[in-house]
């Protein structure tokens, strides 16, 4: 312990010492944030860079960062793009790459009751901002879905500013889709796409049409299968397209709607080695109508067998509303 609270007063006197400038975002690259959420980069003063490491802790109080003092080291001069720091200690991020968002934020130093002994930084949430990463996917600007900045996006008036998914809450949430598998139920997927073939499972979909692994559709003119699987799943900073929400999620498709029968739907439902490893189904579908249309008793034991799915935690299903009561015949009703 006598060890570690002298090395951190050796750290603190190395910071504190002097009175450098506190610059403003004048470094040009992003730090590159880790699943893990560790930052490493250096601090300059005085034309002396100490290069460290922030690995990030979370409690009830806030989003805390802890320097790894075994990575704390003096750097030749010039080897980098390096962050001043103020007297407070305050560490201004003005570009951390997460999820392939940019983010720009303040780290307070801050002392920690658990560890008296650690030196840790606490992120100042009035400062945190975060901007897209557009320069690699060419239409990201467009889909204001995921970041609303008030564009056209090919329409005749612009929309509300922050009205979206509010995806920047994807920096605490850690989440980015990998590691989770979305099944698509619908009229197929598109395979080959190139915004989707990377995040596409290979030979573990269904075509239940023709009875093979390829569900991509034949139709010309679009299939609302792949567009749902491009909302869903797009890969991101490749260069083409758009993204997804989760852009490192894998996809499988099942064309249950171009075969619409109870064995279709329930292989396609976890009720298949192919479906039984999946997370998340998705069912973008419903029917037209005016009444309620009860389930069938095979469609019912699916979902009561579900629960076994995802180790014991069941599968998620992830269903639109259904697509009746598009319009209402007045003649009927009044009459």
């Amino acid at each position: 312990m006598k060890r570690n609270i002298l090395k951190a007063i050796l750290i603190l006197t190395v910071m504190l010492a002097g009175n450098p400038v506190y610059s403003a975002c004048n470094n040009s690259s992003c730090i590159p944030l880790g699943n893990d959420l560790s930052m490493k980069f250096c601090l300059e003063y005085q034309a002396v860079q100490y290069e460290f490491k922030l690995n990030y802790i979370q409690d009830s109080s806030g989003f805390f960062w802890k320097m790894d003092t075994s990575t704390f080291k003096q750097i030749q001069s010039g080897a980098g793009s390096c962050i001043y720091v103020d007297n407070d200690l305050a560490i201004k991020i003005c570009c951390a790459n997460y999820l392939d968002y940019n983010y720009s934020f303040t780290l307070n130093y801050t002392p920690y009751p658990q560890d008296p002994a650690g030196l840790y930084w606490k992120m100042d949430t009035a400062t945190f901002i975060a901007t897209p990463v557009a320069v690699d996917d060419p239409l990201f600007p467009f889909q204001w879905h995921l970041h609303n900045t008030g564009q056209t996006t090919f329409s005749k008036s612009a929309g509300t500013p922050g009205e979206d998914l509010r995806m920047t809450q994807a920096l605490t949430d850690k989440l980015s889709g990998l590691g989770v598998i979305m099944a698509v139920l619908d009229t197929g997927l598109e395979i080959a796409h190139e915004d989707l073939s990377g995040n596409v499972i290979p030979n573990c979909s269904d075509n239940y049409v023709n009875q093979t692994t390829d569900p991509t559709s034949t139709a010309t003119k679009g299939d609302h299968g792949t567009s749902v699987s491009g909302i869903t799943a797009a890969m991101s900073m490749n260069g083409k397209g758009g993204r997804g929400v989760a852009p490192r999620s894998s996809l499988k498709g099942f064309n249950v709607l171009a075969a619409q029968t109870d064995s279709s739907f329930i292989e396609s439902m976890g009720g298949n080695p192919r479906s039984q490893n999946v997370d998340v189904f998705n069912m973008s579908y419903g029917s037209s109508g005016f009444f309620y249309n009860d389930l069938s008793s095979s469609l019912k034991d699916i979902y009561d067998s579900s629960v076994a799915l995802r180790g014991g935690k069941g599968g998620i299903y992830v269903k639109s509303a259904g697509n009746g009561f598009e319009y209402i015949n007045i003649a009927l009703v009044s009459g």
